[in-house]
């Protein structure tokens, strides 16, 4: 899955010149987590009580992985 994520990221980079990726995963659910980390995702911060699943309100993280603008690099 590391190696998916990975490619897919780069692969919108590329494509759309995007300068920011973000994901919300659960904060229980280490196994999204691991793979977020393990293709260069940072940790942004911790979102409370930030979605409702299956009746019960869960908190979620903020990954984030950023490029700097093609501009900005020289």
């Amino acid at each position: 899955m590391k190696e998916a994520v990975h490619a897919f990221i780069l692969r919108a980079f590329d494509a759309f010149d995007l300068i920011r990726i973000y994901a919300e995963p659960f904060a229980n659910n280490l196994a999204s987590v691991r793979v977020l980390e393990n293709a260069a995702f940072m940790r942004e911060g911790r979102l409370q009580a930030h979605v409702l699943k299956d009746g019960e309100v869960l908190d979620a993280f903020l990954y984030a992985r950023v490029r700097l603008p093609k501009t900005a690099i020289q």
